[in-house]
């Protein structure tokens, strides 16, 4: 019913034959909301304009040779309703699963630049307060910390070291 309609009408001069094939109709649609780069409207919008192309020909074509056949076309109407809906649908969940991944994707970024900008933070304020090398030793000594920490090793100075330096000559 409306997936392979072929119509043919036979008299003595001519032979009039319709292969209105549905599936056609039915690919380009779903090929408008799932492959193509289009906002949803847009994908409506043609999606609608498809089909609508698609039952002008069917009318025009069925009410000069078969002008009795409107359940045909009725039939077709109900199919592209359908399709655009299930499509739509579709088209919906993966435009707002894609909106999602990319607010994760800026909200991970944003975070990973705010722990560098805090931690350069603390590298001034440390390095402003204590020498170099003492400072160095510390963030080294930090990170080792949390490499065996995150390994679940266990450090084998598992108290705080203390950074004692002896200076000579010192005025």
């Amino acid at each position: 019913m409306g997936f392979d309609t072929e119509l043919s009408r036979t008299s003595a001069t001519t032979t009039v034959v319709y292969n209105g094939a549905v599936w056609h109709t039915f690919l380009t649609i779903l090929i408008i909301y799932a492959m193509l780069p289009l906002p949803l409207l847009w994908s409506v919008f043609c999606a609608i304009i498809t089909s609508a192309i698609d039952l002008t020909f069917r009318i025009v074509f069925l009410s000069q040779h078969e002008p009795n056949d409107e359940k045909l076309i009725l039939a077709n109407l109900c199919l592209y309703c359908c399709i655009n809906l299930i499509s739509l649908y579709t088209k919906y969940l993966t435009d707002c699963a894609q909106r999602n991944a990319f607010l994760e994707t800026r909200r991970s970024i944003e975070t990973r630049y705010k722990i560098e900008r805090e931690n350069s933070k603390q590298e001034k304020l440390l390095l402003s307060v204590l020498p170099r090398f003492v400072a160095m030793e510390i963030i080294t000594d930090i990170a080792n910390q949390e490499d065996c920490q995150t390994r679940g090793s266990l450090l084998p100075t598992q108290f705080h070291k203390i950074y004692i330096h002896c200076y000579k000559d010192v005025r």
